[in-house]
């Protein structure tokens, strides 16, 4: 550095540096909103020939829920957020999905896989870590201020830093769901893989630390879509009349990458863990019939084929199901049966609750 100040501790390390903006506590925040996904349902209603059974979303996942938080960090950088679990059953996972600039403040997302209508299911709690420029206000009282070449405040005694105490990488589960998809016209999409679990992140020190002290930094990267298909057609003689009917069935699954903290059972070491959550889930269908004439080409190309499932979903889409939810349309489609980014290390940081309440 070419002027300024450096301070390092006995092992070298620097522990502040005047060119460096400096991640303080900013706020401990609550959810303003919460919604969840919408469902992509669309198809014919009950139909003279043919199956009528499961028109709907029987069989499939819970979804999980999505939570708003408005962090009042005024500047380009994004805050860091660090996600408090309270749900002391260890059941749910959650992530950060979205951090984006929304005027004066920073939006963020946080997916959990709880459902909100649970009894035992607690919304997470934030703490925001921002730059200290980015603070509203400065604070007052004695102590030390550095500043960066352009004049900006990069580090204040008066103010909380962010404390890590742990860490590491960690990757999600290579699919969100393994084995078979579905019967017949019931799906079966919900997460069954097992969590990866990384232990190594968090210091022997901590081992006997309640869960829920520990937050997490660990935005969501990875995900999942799995798609369950179902045809079926017949043709015969009813009440004196031909018929023939034929239909088709899309089941799917979007999922986003998910994450806790948690004590062992009996060991009681504090172990980090990833998987999956259901972010949103859809069932579109087409079922045709006929009883004037037998007739052998009601078959469903058209629908496996994305066809039908691409207009149905563009129909849906400019109702404004997403919108009128307050979820942003786009990127729920299925694109394949599998995962992307599941391979890639997602690193995570941890600290304590308790350091900042």
């Amino acid at each position: 550095m070419a002027f300024g100040i450096q301070i390092k501790n006995n092992s070298d390390q620097i522990l502040i540096d005047s060119e460096l903006s400096h991640y303080h506590f900013l706020g401990k925040y609550t959810h303003y909103a919460s919604t969840q996904t919408p469902d992509l349902l669309d198809g014919p209603g009950t139909v003279a020939y043919g199956p009528n059974d499961n028109k709907n979303m029987n069989g499939m996942p819970q979804k999980g829920s999505i939570f708003k938080y408005s962090i009042p960090s005024n500047g380009p950088k994004p805050p860091m957020i660090f996600i408090q679990n309270k749900d002391v059953y260890r059941y749910t996972r959650c992530s950060n999905i979205l951090t984006k600039k929304s005027g004066s403040n920073w939006e963020v997302w946080i997916f959990s896989t709880g459902d909100i209508s649970e009894d035992f299911f607690l919304a997470p709690i934030v703490f925001a870590f921002s730059p200290r420029e980015q603070f509203a206000t400065s604070p007052s009282g004695y102590g030390l201020v550095t500043y960066d070449s352009s004049g900006n405040p990069t580090f204040d005694s008066n103010l909380k830093p962010l404390r890590v105490v742990g860490g590491g990488n960690i990757t999600a589960p290579p699919v969100a769901h393994t084995g078979s998809f579905g019967g017949v016209f019931i799906s079966t999409l919900g997460v069954n893989s097992s969590d990866v679990v990384v232990g190594g992140g968090v210091p022997n020190s901590l081992s006997q630390v309640h869960h829920t002290d520990i937050i997490f930094y660990c935005p969501s990267i990875a995900h999942a879509c799995h798609q369950y298909e179902y045809q079926a057609s017949d043709s015969g003689i009813s009440d004196w009349q031909n018929y023939a009917w034929s239909r088709g069935d899309i089941w799917w699954c979007f999922y986003r990458s998910t994450f806790r903290v948690n004590n062992g059972y009996f060991s009681g070491n504090l172990v980090f863990h990833a998987n999956y959550g259901v972010y949103a889930r859809g069932h579109v269908w087409q079922h045709v019939s006929n009883s004037s004439s037998i007739f052998a080409a009601l078959i469903l190309g058209a629908l496996t084929g994305g066809a039908y499932f691409a207009l149905a979903l563009g129909v849906l889409v400019t109702a404004g199901v997403f919108t009128s939810a307050g979820v942003a349309s786009g990127g729920y489609l299925p694109y394949s049966n599998g995962s992307r980014n599941a391979s890639l290390q997602n690193t995570f940081i941890l600290s304590r609750a308790s350091y900042y309440e």
